[in-house]
């Protein structure tokens, strides 16, 4: 009996037999860097590939239905008006060091994000989560940049940070904004900045709030002139998930604001209250400020940032608490801002869109895209090309352009005509170009 039970099983057997040996086999043979390569294909291959699958088979049995969705919606190279041309670098050595940093400290952060910034005429910086600097040369001539291919600018700032929320570059000084490493359960916002011009980066501190976090971030920057007097515009954030409290409202709290230091006064005012979470920050030549903000459960806002406004964060939103059901009120933002005493944003996505970074786009990139805007996504997996009214208070259109990977950062080259993108999937640099 049990040898004719064997023999039925024997295919079941074998596979099994063949699995152990194969799993066994894959760990004690394939190198660290091979498994981590395997790890990142099959996450951005199949993982989530097969969630869109099963979304789409429980939400929609009917295909016809996606296929009308997508209607008249344009997938790169082509855009509704142009053919845009997509050129992918592979930054290696981001995760070459993200494995050497694991082994020594597995539960420390994996995070493959990264800010870019230009760097005299041909040059370009790479900030990692961590902290690391490094200088590429040549980059729109090389596919792929392993370590050896880069310049790592070494510091002592990396022993600080736990994550960087962003990095800017003005006059050859380089500012990091991160939260700290945790200490006594307890993390800190600052900003360093050190001069760019030297091998090794002797970072010094611009800003420290000492208050206790256990998550913070937002973290954007921009060199800024208020009143004739120049300085660094950045936000801060220490948003927790259906977890708000009133410090965006709060005068003697930096969080929740978007905030100003004087270079030679050292004064920190507040430029603006009540927001969540700001991922994008962009000064326009008239000096006018724009902000793209991260809601909640829907509700990521485009801001037009007028001094001594008040968003609404925590009281007014257009998204709702991810922990509501649809007829649970109580839970729920208010869904106005204006007859509530606050600032109404230019645009609301609704659902969200994971908004990121934005950046105006020259006149000369396309002669179609006319004072235009590029917003970043993170969860969308892509750009949205929008257009604003003359007074930047509404918005005239937006085109959705799919990318396929998390936009943590972009910049404009006004040397090669170029967009490029940080895609934090894979840590890869994208170059976008008018074909």
């Amino acid at each position: 009996m049990i040898v004719d039970k064997l023999k039925k099983n024997k295919f079941l057997i074998i596979t099994f037999v063949l699995f152990c040996i194969s799993y066994f086999s894959y760990d004690l043979v394939v190198d660290k860097r091979t498994r981590e390569d395997i790890k990142f294909w099959i996450d951005d291959n199949i993982n989530y590939r097969v969630d869109i699958i099963t979304n789409a088979l429980q939400k929609n049995k009917n295909f016809l239905n996606r296929y009308y969705n997508d209607y008249n919606e344009e997938f790169l190279p082509e855009t509704q008006n142009n053919i845009l041309d997509l050129n992918l670098i592979k930054l290696n050595f981001i995760r070459t060091l993200q494995i050497d940093f694991l082994k020594n400290e597995p539960d420390g952060n994996n995070l493959l994000s990264f800010f870019i910034e230009f760097y005299q005429e041909n040059k370009l910086i790479i900030v990692d989560s961590r902290a690391n600097v490094f200088i590429l040369e040549d980059f729109d001539k090389k596919q792929v940049f392993e370590i050896d291919h880069v310049t790592h600018l070494k510091s002592d700032l990396t022993k600080k940070v736990d994550r960087v929320l962003d990095s800017h570059l003005f006059e050859n000084k380089l500012f990091i904004s991160f939260e700290s490493r945790e200490k006594n359960k307890c993390k800190n916002f600052m900003i360093f900045v050190a001069d760019i011009n030297k091998e090794i980066l002797e970072f010094d501190k611009f800003f420290e709030d000492k208050n206790c976090k256990t998550i913070l971030n937002s973290g954007r920057m921009q060199h800024y002139v208020l009143d004739g007097k120049e300085g660094l515009l950045f936000s801060a954030s220490a948003a927790i998930y259906d977890k708000p409290n009133n410090e965006p409202q709060d005068e003697t709290s930096n969080f929740g604001k978007i905030l100003f230091k004087n270079f030679k006064t050292k004064e920190v005012l507040i430029i603006s209250k009540g927001h969540r979470l700001i991922l994008g920050l962009l000064i326009n030549d008239d000096y006018s400020i724009i902000a793209t903000e991260n809601g909640p459960r829907g509700g990521d806002e485009i801001n037009k940032i007028i001094f001594g406004g008040n968003y609404g964060w925590p009281i007014a939103s257009y998204g709702r608490r991810y922990d509501s059901d649809y007829e649970d009120n109580p839970l729920n933002y208010l869904q106005d801002h204006e007859s509530n005493g606050y600032i109404e944003p230019i645009f609301s996505f609704i659902p969200s869109i994971g908004i990121s970074e934005i950046i105006k786009i020259p006149n000369e990139f396309i002669w179609n895209w006319i004072d235009n805007y590029l917003v970043a996504s993170l969860n969308k997996r892509a750009l949205f090309r929008v257009k604003l009214n003359k007074d930047k208070d509404k918005l005239l259109f937006y085109e959705e352009i799919y990318i396929g990977s998390r936009i943590r950062d972009l910049k404009y080259s006004k040397r090669t005509k170029s967009i490029f993108l940080a895609l934090e999937d894979r840590a890869v640099l994208g170059i976008l170009k008018s074909n």
